[in-house]
């Protein structure tokens, strides 16, 4: 891998889901899709955590789920 294609940012698409249940749909462009996809789901486990709450949660979804829940 070239330093140029290691630079390269690659578009990702989340499913986010907040401590009430709400969810929304992002993209981002990440280097390193794990290390962005764990902390999300790390951020979501901590608001669990101080909201009492089971239900926040963060999920990689394709492109096709993307468009599709963004119409």
């Amino acid at each position: 891998m070239s330093i140029s294609t290691a630079l390269q940012g690659l578009d990702i698409y989340m499913r986010t889901t907040d401590e009430t249940g709400a969810v929304t749909f992002s993209q981002h462009r990440v280097w390193d899709v794990q290390r962005f996809v764990r902390a999300r789901q790390d951020e979501a486990a901590k608001l669990n955590e101080r909201k009492g709450s089971t239900k926040a949660g963060a999920q990689q979804v394709t492109r096709e789920q993307y468009v599709a829940r963004s119409l």
